[in-house]
């Protein structure tokens, strides 16, 4: 009689293990239970095993390095490992690969699915001993629809796919990639690449023009950096996708977009002021709904004016923030940014603000007052349209992060629901919440200020203070490091 294959399920949540037993006890398999990594590898060393199902996020010792260390250990490198994850993200599931794992299951589990992987993984295993780790390693990455680039802490090219030879068009990637990348592609990136590939995770596109051999080529290029157990740089892996037909689909409605605002501002500002000139002119009128027709006509037209200017804004923010590329690098200081919030605040409006700033003194951004302006209007319009009290407290704040500038602008809004933290940066979205239809608008305004902020090398997001309301944070590059200390004082008051 066959004996019956073992298999070892690792796992820190009980429920998981159960589940997985009960799907695979119809297979007649020997099922082994661990609750965590150092569990497991006890275990592998005092019994023979076919195949290892382990999660991910475990306390102590996670999945990842539990995987390295049966690759790494002479009797167990040849074991079929499939990583259980609720991890999405491909840099996630590079570092898997790169640990020596052979398959994924995503969580919630499809029964199916898992017995599939187990069966096929158990029938290949018996061929494992004549494959050598690279080999398998390049038979896996061969099969990935994106490129995929391995450096090492030198920036070498140690491996990549078929397909990164196809997108790039390079027979051999490694030699010098760097400079051909240069001279192929137009690359959308503002800061020294081959500096910033190895410091921070890079999220770009870049362009290859048509030829009269080659169409034109769009890839958004990802990298991720790997870091051994000291946090010294190991590895960096570079993912990229051919977007193309997405980014010519974007430019198409945004070249829309672009004519229908450029040619609806310029009628519809002439008639709101014209508007303006007749209701000054009522006020000699005595018929009220004459009256009322005109305020409701000069509104519902100042509105459209704004929307048409929401839209301009959002597409006229491709360029990189001046100041990267030595135009309008003279920067803004702490008084020109208070005094457009402050004229921003100012503003009419069916709300009272409260408004507080607490920014260096020696602040110097490298950033437009235009933009910074666009940046200020967005982030303001969006605490006062989304609060629910009678007065909006505003607190703008600024602290040096190395060569960059933190700002949060913080509210006592409403706030917003985690799940759509990262959501509220998109062109178009809008928040789906009770209490807030009045404050319904085209869902450009959190987009501008991310497109904005990226295109100066900065981050924004979105948090969640402890006493409520609504913080978002981003970055903008300094002008030039101040030698002056460090203080700030805080300016508070109202209108």
């Amino acid at each position: 009689m066959t004996k019956a294959q073992t298999i070892l399920i690792v796992d820190d949540e009980a429920r998981n293990i159960e589940l997985l037993q009960a799907i695979l006890e119809p297979g007649h398999f020997e099922l082994l239970a661990a609750a965590n990594g150092s569990e497991a590898l006890a275990i592998l060393e005092t019994r023979e095993v076919d195949l290892v199902l382990l999660d991910v996020m475990m306390p102590l010792v996670d999945g990842f390095e539990v995987t390295r260390r049966i690759r790494a250990g002479e009797k167990t490198q040849g074991l079929p490992v499939i990583l259980v994850t609720a991890l999405h993200e491909v840099s996630e599931r590079i570092k898997g690969i790169e640990a020596g794992c052979d398959e994924f299951i995503t969580k919630p589990f499809d029964r199916h699915e898992v017995a599939a992987r187990v069966k096929t993984l158990l029938r290949l295993n018996r061929y494992r001993t004549q494959i050598d780790e690279k080999e398998k390693f390049e038979r896996v990455i061969n099969r990935m629809n994106d490129g995929l680039l391995v450096c090492d802490a030198g920036l070498r090219i140690v491996r990549y796919n078929q397909k990164a030879r196809e997108l790039l068009g390079f027979d051999d990637p490694a030699p010098g990639w760097l400079e051909r990348l240069g001279r192929d592609f137009r690359i959308a990136h503002y800061g020294q690449l081959e500096h910033d590939l190895a410091v921070v995770d890079l999220d770009f596109d870049m362009e290859r023009p048509q030829t009269h051999t080659a169409k034109p080529l769009i890839l958004s290029f990802s990298s991720s950096l790997v870091r051994d157990a000291d946090g010294a740089l190991a590895s960096v892996v570079i993912l990229l996708h051919d977007v193309t037909a997405q980014r010519k689909e974007q430019f198409r409605k945004e070249s829309f977009l672009s004519l229908m605002s450029d040619k609806l501002r310029m009628p519809l500002a002439v008639s709101l002021e014209r508007l303006g000139t007749l209701r000054e002119s009522s006020g000699l009128v005595s018929d009220q709904a004459f009256k009322q027709s005109i305020e409701s006509t000069v509104d519902l037209a100042t509105d459209f004016l704004a929307m048409m200017d929401k839209i301009f804004d959002f597409l006229t923010v491709h360029a990189p923030v001046p100041g990267e590329d030595g135009s309008d690098a003279a920067g803004l200081d702490r008084a020109q940014v208070e005094a457009l919030a402050v004229s921003i605040m100012n503003r009419p409006g069916p709300k009272k603000i409260e408004y507080e700033f607490d920014l260096p003194l020696d602040l110097d951004l490298s950033i437009s007052e235009k933009h910074m302006e666009i940046l200020m209007k967005n982030l303001i319009e969006n605490a006062v349209k989304f609060n629910d009290h009678y007065a909006a407290k505003i607190a703008i704040s600024a602290v040096r992060e190395g060569g960059l500038v933190r700002f949060t602008v913080a509210d006592n809004g409403q706030g917003i629901p985690g799940e759509e933290r990262q959501s509220v940066f998109d062109a178009f979205y809008q928040i789906d919440k009770p209490g807030i239809e009045d404050a319904k608008g085209l869902g450009l305004g959190l987009a501008i200020v991310k497109k904005i902020v990226e295109a100066g090398k900065g981050e924004v997001k979105v948090e969640a203070p402890p006493k409520g309301g609504t913080a978002i944070s981003f970055t903008l590059p300094q002008a030039a490091e101040a030698d002056a200390p460090r203080s700030a004082e805080t300016l508070a008051v109202s209108r």
